[in-house]
């Protein structure tokens, strides 16, 4: 029983983490144009929430320090 029990856990807490996406670095947002351009558009359109998710605060930095200033939308 108490193996089923670990074994249920397991099994649990990663299907819990393999929902989650990957956060990306900003040397690795400066490094690939696409991963930054389109995680911005996921900041910039609200699928991600861009003052608390770490992607968002990420590839902001990156595109600041590659690409100029730029700015969220005004939604």
């Amino acid at each position: 029983m108490k193996k089923i029990i670990l074994l249920s856990a397991v099994i649990a807490s990663f299907l819990l983490t393999a929902c989650n996406d990957k956060i990306y670095t900003v040397k690795e947002f400066k490094e690939d144009k696409g991963l930054r351009d389109k995680y911005f558009q996921k900041c910039n359109n609200g699928e991600l929430k861009p003052l608390s998710d770490e992607n968002c605060i990420n590839v902001m930095n990156a595109k600041i320090a590659t690409d100029g200033f730029t700015q969220w939308s005004s939604r």
